[in-house]
Protein backbone atom coordinates (compact mmCIF):
# COMPACT_ATOMS: atom_id res chain seq x y z
CA UNK A 1 0.00 0.00 0.00
CA UNK A 2 1.42 3.40 -1.12
CA UNK A 3 1.33 6.18 1.81
CA UNK A 4 -0.30 8.91 -0.22
CA UNK A 5 0.73 11.75 2.04
CA UNK A 6 4.48 11.12 1.34
CA UNK A 7 3.96 10.62 -2.13
CA UNK A 8 2.08 14.15 -1.69
CA UNK A 9 5.21 15.31 -0.41
CA UNK A 10 7.56 14.07 -2.88
CA UNK A 11 5.52 15.10 -5.91
CA UNK A 12 4.89 18.62 -4.13
CA UNK A 13 8.97 19.14 -3.91
CA UNK A 14 9.39 18.52 0.07
CA UNK A 15 11.02 15.58 0.06
CA UNK A 16 14.52 16.50 -2.29
CA UNK A 17 17.56 14.73 -3.45
CA UNK A 18 19.68 17.83 -2.04
CA UNK A 19 17.96 17.71 1.10
CA UNK A 20 18.34 13.95 1.92
CA UNK A 21 21.67 13.99 0.75
CA UNK A 22 22.79 16.63 3.32
CA UNK A 23 20.88 14.60 6.10
CA UNK A 24 22.91 11.97 5.15
CA UNK A 25 26.03 13.40 5.19
CA UNK A 26 25.60 14.68 8.89
CA UNK A 27 24.27 11.41 9.32
CA UNK A 28 27.95 9.74 8.36
CA UNK A 29 29.34 11.99 10.32
CA UNK A 30 27.67 11.43 13.54
CA UNK A 31 28.70 7.70 12.86
CA UNK A 32 32.34 8.39 12.31
CA UNK A 33 32.43 8.67 8.49
CA UNK A 34 33.88 11.58 5.77
CA UNK A 35 31.27 13.51 5.05
CA UNK A 36 32.67 13.53 1.59
CA UNK A 37 30.70 11.10 -0.26
CA UNK A 38 31.18 9.10 -3.33
CA UNK A 39 28.33 7.54 -4.96
CA UNK A 40 29.80 4.12 -6.67
CA UNK A 41 27.35 1.71 -8.57
CA UNK A 42 28.14 -2.17 -8.23
CA UNK A 43 30.58 -1.91 -12.18
CA UNK A 44 32.47 0.59 -9.61
CA UNK A 45 33.68 -2.15 -7.26
CA UNK A 46 35.50 -5.21 -7.33
CA UNK A 47 35.24 -7.31 -4.39
CA UNK A 48 38.76 -8.78 -3.03
CA UNK A 49 39.69 -11.40 -0.27
CA UNK A 50 40.71 -8.29 2.14
CA UNK A 51 39.71 -4.87 0.36
CA UNK A 52 36.79 -3.02 -1.81
CA UNK A 53 38.78 -1.03 -5.19
CA UNK A 54 36.70 1.85 -6.39
CA UNK A 55 36.59 2.75 -9.70
CA UNK A 56 37.43 6.80 -10.02
CA UNK A 57 34.63 7.40 -12.09
CA UNK A 58 33.02 11.34 -12.95
CA UNK A 59 31.15 12.32 -9.58
CA UNK A 60 28.87 14.74 -11.17
CA UNK A 61 27.52 11.74 -13.26
CA UNK A 62 27.01 9.40 -10.64
CA UNK A 63 25.45 11.97 -8.38
CA UNK A 64 22.80 13.01 -10.89
CA UNK A 65 22.13 9.09 -11.64
CA UNK A 66 21.97 9.03 -7.94
CA UNK A 67 19.69 11.96 -8.12
CA UNK A 68 16.99 10.16 -10.72
CA UNK A 69 17.27 7.05 -9.09
CA UNK A 70 16.06 8.52 -5.95
CA UNK A 71 13.71 10.69 -7.12
CA UNK A 72 12.17 7.03 -9.32
CA UNK A 73 12.23 4.83 -6.11
CA UNK A 74 10.27 7.50 -3.66
CA UNK A 75 7.89 7.97 -6.63
CA UNK A 76 7.21 4.44 -6.43
CA UNK A 77 6.37 4.60 -3.16
CA UNK A 78 8.14 1.98 -2.02
CA UNK A 79 11.63 3.78 -0.27
CA UNK A 80 14.97 4.40 -1.20
CA UNK A 81 18.14 2.82 0.80
CA UNK A 82 21.53 5.45 1.30
CA UNK A 83 24.16 3.27 2.41
CA UNK A 84 27.71 3.85 2.86
CA UNK A 85 29.89 0.59 1.42
CA UNK A 86 33.36 1.60 2.44
CA UNK A 87 35.99 4.61 3.64
CA UNK A 88 38.48 5.65 1.20
CA UNK A 89 41.73 7.70 2.70
CA UNK A 90 39.38 10.98 2.47
CA UNK A 91 35.52 10.14 1.30
CA UNK A 92 32.75 7.61 2.05
CA UNK A 93 31.88 5.50 -1.03
CA UNK A 94 27.80 4.96 -0.78
CA UNK A 95 25.60 3.88 -2.70
CA UNK A 96 21.08 3.94 -3.30
CA UNK A 97 19.62 1.56 -3.67
CA UNK A 98 15.48 1.16 -4.25
CA UNK A 99 13.99 -2.19 -3.94
CA UNK A 100 11.56 -3.54 -7.42
CA UNK A 101 8.74 -4.63 -5.74
CA UNK A 102 6.59 -4.10 -2.03
CA UNK A 103 7.79 -7.26 -1.26
CA UNK A 104 11.46 -6.59 -1.45
CA UNK A 105 10.65 -3.61 0.13
CA UNK A 106 9.27 -5.12 3.26
CA UNK A 107 12.13 -7.99 3.10
CA UNK A 108 14.89 -4.84 4.01
CA UNK A 109 11.98 -3.38 6.04
CA UNK A 110 12.55 0.32 4.05
CA UNK A 111 10.07 2.89 5.18
CA UNK A 112 7.96 4.83 2.56
CA UNK A 113 10.99 7.25 2.67
CA UNK A 114 14.64 7.54 2.99
CA UNK A 115 16.38 5.25 5.07
CA UNK A 116 20.45 5.61 6.30
CA UNK A 117 22.70 2.54 6.84
CA UNK A 118 26.44 2.31 7.61
CA UNK A 119 28.37 -1.29 7.96
CA UNK A 120 28.61 -2.70 11.04
CA UNK A 121 32.51 -2.63 10.20
CA UNK A 122 33.33 0.51 10.10
CA UNK A 123 36.51 -0.25 9.09
CA UNK A 124 35.93 -1.46 5.96
CA UNK A 125 38.61 0.34 3.33
CA UNK A 126 38.11 1.00 0.15
CA UNK A 127 41.02 1.85 -2.74
CA UNK A 128 40.62 4.41 -5.60
CA UNK A 129 41.89 2.65 -8.69
CA UNK A 130 42.67 5.54 -11.29
CA UNK A 131 43.94 3.67 -14.04
CA UNK A 132 42.11 1.87 -16.66
CA UNK A 133 44.58 -0.95 -17.27
CA UNK A 134 44.94 -1.52 -12.82
CA UNK A 135 41.34 -1.63 -13.22
CA UNK A 136 41.27 -4.40 -15.99
CA UNK A 137 43.87 -6.33 -13.79
CA UNK A 138 41.91 -6.17 -10.47
CA UNK A 139 39.05 -7.32 -12.55
CA UNK A 140 40.35 -10.44 -13.81
CA UNK A 141 42.19 -10.66 -10.50
CA UNK A 142 39.22 -11.17 -8.38
CA UNK A 143 36.05 -12.14 -11.01
CA UNK A 144 35.40 -15.58 -8.79
CA UNK A 145 34.07 -12.87 -5.85
CA UNK A 146 32.06 -10.40 -7.82
CA UNK A 147 29.15 -12.65 -7.26
CA UNK A 148 29.13 -11.67 -3.56
CA UNK A 149 29.27 -7.50 -4.62
CA UNK A 150 25.42 -7.73 -5.27
CA UNK A 151 24.33 -8.51 -1.79
CA UNK A 152 26.91 -6.15 -0.55
CA UNK A 153 25.13 -3.43 -2.62
CA UNK A 154 21.79 -4.08 -1.41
Amino acid sequence: MVDKTALKRIEEGEVCFERVAGDFRQFLRRQGYPEQVVWVEPGDVIVSDRNLYIRRSNPHANEERVNRAFDAGLRRGLGVLLAALCVTTDATCCYLWAPRDEDEAMRHLLPRGPKFSVPADSGRKGTVVASPVKWLLLRWKYRKLQKFKNDMLA
